[in-house]
């Protein structure tokens, strides 16, 4: 994690790439492994580790987090259909992340109108 807090995110993905081998069910590494891969512009293989930590940390406040940059990702990626979805399935988390998750829902369909 310190690589993570530092900034370093090519050595995030290094290091939590073996965390997640050494334990597959650790969702929170796939969680900051995913957000790694999206900072260095990586979206395919952060949709890989954010799928995984949204289905291992369903119902947990990095679960809703993982929707959310999974719709992040997906936007990067120019696939809108794929991150309404995610957007709206953080507003029925009805988490902390619903109002901001209402917002780009509204931002994508007035950008498709």
């Amino acid at each position: 994690m310190a690589a993570y807090n530092d900034g370093n995110f090519s050595k995030a993905v290094e290091k939590l790439s073996e965390a997640t081998q050494v334990k597959p069910e650790f969702g929170e590494a796939y969680f900051y492994l995913g957000i790694s891969y999206l900072m260095i512009e990586d979206e395919g293989r952060a949709i890989d580790a954010l799928q995984k930590s949204a289905v291992l940390l369903k119902g947990y406040p990095f679960g809703e987090q993982s929707n959310w940059y999974l719709g992040m990702a997906y936007l990067k990626l120019g696939k809108g259909g794929k991150a309404l979805k995610e957007f709206q399935r953080v507003v029925d988390l009805d988490g902390p992340y619903k109002v901001n998750a209402e917002r780009m829902i509204e931002k994508i369909k007035s950008i498709n109108e």
